[in-house]
């Protein structure tokens, strides 16, 4: 596990390479939703990266290994480019901890 220094540097070590990322308040409440901005201006919200819904994928089928009762057909991460899902994986992984 990263200490808090270490999880800081890896965040802005991804902002200086033009990632960006977003909170948006949900409702009345102290929670925010937190939406990835790639360098190629593609949006990914954190849930979908961290927790992907579809067996057909790279990344989803990682997740399928532990869940796999919650497999589906199709995904989003099809039609995206790979590295650059893996890379806002990473930065949500990171935002979370």
């Amino acid at each position: 596990m990263l200490s808090l220094e270490e999880t800081e540097e890896k965040i802005a070590a991804y902002l200086k390479n033009d990632w960006n990322y977003e909170e948006i308040p949900i409702g009345p409440t102290e929670i925010n939703d937190i939406r990835i901005i790639s360098p190629r201006g593609r949006v990914y919200n954190v849930m979908d990266v961290i927790y992907p819904k579809f067996a057909n994928c790279y990344l989803c089928s990682e997740y399928f290994k532990d869940n796999p009762s919650e497999k589906e057909n199709a995904c989003f991460h099809n039609n995206e480019d790979l590295g650059e899902v893996k890379e806002a994986r990473t930065l949500a992984e990171l935002l979370m901890s």
